[in-house]
């Protein structure tokens, strides 16, 4: 399944963990899994904390899903509409569910987290990140012609201040230093992790030094958890309504066109990669 949960009794802390590989895409599939863990925890009276991440070390998600959001040739506006609004309000479930659980929540943030990644992240009551390695975070949307939910804008505020919120969304920057997205608010924490594996490291190696930094990240995430309570005022602004206006900007022909140029681009990597094989 691509969400992966991990009870600590002693604890009493659950882990909900995304596992889609290659990079976390948020796809329905993806969304609905996220959407029944979270439901099923809120009914489990041995959890009074949750710690949010990825299983893959170098990402916790690339964002929504661009084959999800591309039109297809089959299907005319309503169609495309009803699709949209479906997903789209599906990734609102679990933004609404994680805004709203009666348990302090903190996101481990490792790699990049570009766009629904940093929403999903914004979502917990504390981040932390490590101090070093690759990584990224931005309300990126707006780049490539997507207008996101009125809501989205609530929660920044709520978590970078109004200013360095307007600036996220108007400007869509990707803010890969770790240092820099704390400054501005994605990440309250940094956190100083082994990384032992260098360049050449044997893959063995690798998942080792990831374990290890995991283990840094999960021990400090548990140490926050019962400091933080949730952020107030956001999910009741969640609903079919705010969703109107994304849809208007996903379905014209700017944003459909970049989405088909992206995954056309993907698709012959794919092949190239597969001839050299």
């Amino acid at each position: 399944m691509p969400i992966s949960v991990e009870l600590d009794a002693t604890a009493k802390v659950a882990t909900v963990l995304l596992n889609g590989p290659p990079v976390n895409a948020l796809t329905t599939e993806l969304l609905a899994d996220l959407k029944k863990q979270l439901q099923a925890l809120r009914k489990e009276p041995l959890v009074r904390g949750i710690v949010f991440g990825s299983r893959l070390p170098h990402v916790v998600s690339a964002g929504l899903d661009l084959r999800t959001l591309a039109w297809k040739d089959t299907e005319n506006a309503a169609e495309y509409r009803a699709r949209f609004m479906a997903y789209l309000g599906l990734f609102q479930d679990c933004v609404e569910l994680l805004l709203t659980t009666e348990v302090p929540t903190v996101s481990i943030v490792r790699g990049a987290a570009p766009a629904g990644g940093t929403v999903l992240s914004l979502c917990c009551d504390y981040r932390i990140a490590p101090s070093t390695g690759a990584f990224s975070m931005g309300l990126t949307e707006v780049a490539v012609g997507m207008a996101p939910p009125l809501w989205v804008h609530e929660l920044a505020v709520a978590t970078l201040g109004r200013r360095q919120a307007d600036r996220a969304l108007q400007l869509g920057v990707l803010v890969q230093s770790q240092q820099e997205a704390q400054r501005l608010g994605f990440v309250d924490e940094l956190v100083a992790v082994p990384s032992a594996a260098g360049v050449g490291a044997s893959k063995a190696e690798m998942q080792a030094a990831a374990a290890a930094d995991w283990d840094v990240l999960y021990g400090q995430a548990r140490a926050r958890l019962a400091e933080y309570a949730g952020v107030p005022g956001i999910a009741g602004q969640i609903g079919a309504a705010s969703l109107e206006h994304v849809h208007g900007s996903c379905a014209g022909g700017e944003f459909q066109g970049m989405v088909r140029g992206i995954l056309e681009a993907l698709a012959a990597k794919k092949a190239k990669k597969a001839a050299r094989a």
